[in-house]
């Protein structure tokens, strides 16, 4: 199934389909919905520019309970979206089990290629925003690499 998100009825029927009788903990139609669409936007918009979006894909789900009167999972909504040229499409949806104080899901997947676009676009955008300093060539392989393990260990990957 691909309904682009835009088309309120058919995704409000297919939600409908899912949810049943389920009133709480679910997405109930295609404005909730779309509020998932507008996350991920956001998310994508600090590493790639727009025209990088398709093939972008966010799985998402509701909170579950937030107390612990709940024992036990309860029925909820987890809907998969993929960006399109200009919108996105909803591809899947299915009713999940959450669990008591579980968080809402918004969960952005990239493509191989934006997977490794977006350094080359963080860099691009460094370099326009900041006065950046280059290690200088005179350096041995030995201080390269001792700045390579400083730099990782201040970004956090090392």
């Amino acid at each position: 199934m691909r309904i682009n998100i835009n088309d309120l009825a058919k995704i409000n029927k297919v939600l409908a389909d899912v949810n049943g009788k389920a009133s709480a903990f679910i997405i109930p139609d295609a404005v909730a919905l779309a509020s998932y669409a507008v996350q991920a936007e956001c998310q994508l918009a600090g590493i790639l520019p727009k025209s990088g979006w398709k093939g972008a894909q966010v799985k998402c789900h509701p909170a579950g309970p937030s107390s612990s009167s709940y024992r036990y999972a309860v029925k909820s909504t987890e809907c998969v979206l993929e960006r399109g040229g200009n919108t996105w499409f909803l591809t899947k949806c299915r009713e999940i089990r959450v669990y008591p104080k579980s968080r809402q899901s918004c969960d952005v997947t990239l493509c191989v290629v934006q997977t490794l676009a977006a350094p080359l676009y963080a860099a691009k955008r460094l370099a326009l925003d900041f006065s950046l300093t280059q290690p200088d060539e005179t350096r041995s392989a030995h201080e390269r690499l001792q700045l390579l393990a400083k730099a990782a260990k201040l970004a956090g990957v090392d």
